[in-house]
């Protein structure tokens, strides 16, 4: 945002188009949902389950035994826990505590439940080694 304004004020010249402070503009634009979702996707996990927020601010919560599904997707880098209800929780390999939401998740969600990936990840994560986010 600010290489925008300063585009168009300080380093004003001929090659300064409306094109160029509106591709600006766009990243600015583009980092707003990972601002958001740093404020609001707040979860805590406990015996009972999970109380989760989503990036625009919607709260949820679901018991263990609601669990359907758990996988994880390598693109996105997150855990996805499909609910009976048919909603989707998505956790990012981010997620500060981690270990716990993994050690959580073994302790009450059937193995059954669970893609081989994810079930794999999940264990290596509860010790410590939690997925590469960047490879």
């Amino acid at each position: 945002g600010g290489i925008a304004v300063i585009s168009n004020t300080v380093g004003k010249n001929k090659t300064t188009t409306v094109w160029t402070t509106l591709a600006f503009v766009a990243f600015a634009l583009a980092s707003v949902p990972i601002i958001m979702d740093y404020f609001f996707a707040r979860h805590r996990v406990s015996e009972r389950g999970m109380d989760y927020g989503r990036m625009f601010g919607q709260r949820g919560s679901f018991v263990w035994s609601e669990v359907k599904r758990v996988r994880y997707a390598f693109v996105m880098k997150w855990f996805a826990i499909d609910l009976h209800s048919g909603s989707t929780v998505r956790i990012s390999a981010m997620l500060r505590g981690l270990p716990e939401f993994a050690h959580m998740l073994l302790l009450h969600v059937p193995r059954s439940a669970m893609d081989d990936e994810a079930y794999l990840l999940l264990r290596d994560t509860e010790e410590g080694r939690p997925p590469s986010v960047w490879g």
